[in-house]
């Protein structure tokens, strides 16, 4: 809603969001299942597909903070449904039990000067 409210007031025009040729999706569910169906897709639905995104940037690197903001979730939420496919996942453990140094974070989160944590 955020994002149609700042379009609407830059003057953006008004109409139907989800359309096809400008007509309204009567159904946004028999939309997404007809799509399924042409794609050869069986047992998808938006949350396959949000979760598949979640899933990705974690793997892909990307710091938990973002792909919490980017998928609207809290950062608790997000650790606890994607920290695992992150590539570093379980890194710093294994280097304390092996007694090797650790630096970095693999929250995307860093303690500042102060020792509070601090954003990237």
């Amino acid at each position: 809603m955020t994002h149609l409210r700042s379009a609407q007031r830059k003057g953006w025009p008004s109409g139907p969001v989800i359309h096809i040729d400008g007509q309204p999706v009567a159904s946004v569910k028999k939309a997404f299942a007809s799509a399924c169906r042409r794609a050869g897709l069986s047992d998808v639905t938006p949350h396959v597909l949000r979760h598949t995104c979640g899933t990705w940037l974690a793997q892909g690197g990307v710091p938990l903070w973002e792909v919490a903001g980017y998928l609207g979730h809290t950062m608790a939420r997000t650790t606890e449904l994607y920290a695992h496919h992150s590539p570093d996942h379980m890194n710093r453990a294994a280097a304390v039990l092996d007694g090797r140094s650790v630096t970095g974070s693999v929250t995307g989160y860093e303690k500042g000067a102060t020792g509070k944590p601090v954003t990237p």
